[in-house]
């Protein structure tokens, strides 16, 4: 009959030491202001050549038989 193994080979901690992350202080989490010398563009980008043109069917139309 095997023997059970003791309590501290079977625990994970043994091997790995948990340790609680330190705190983040709410002073070191400051967002830097937004550059106001960059403004948002108010317009939208130019569209690609492939979106302007009318969508062009290159697949191959579903069989009508099949549902």
């Amino acid at each position: 009959m095997i023997a059970p193994h003791p309590p501290e080979l079977s625990s994970p901690t043994r091997y790995f030491k948990f340790e609680p992350l330190p705190r983040l202080e709410l002073k070191s989490l400051k967002i830097p202001p937004p550059d106001s010398r960059t403004p948002e563009p108010d317009t939208p980008p130019p569209k690609r050549k492939a979106e302007s043109r009318p969508f062009l069917v290159t697949h191959r139309p579903r069989r009508p038989w099949v549902i």
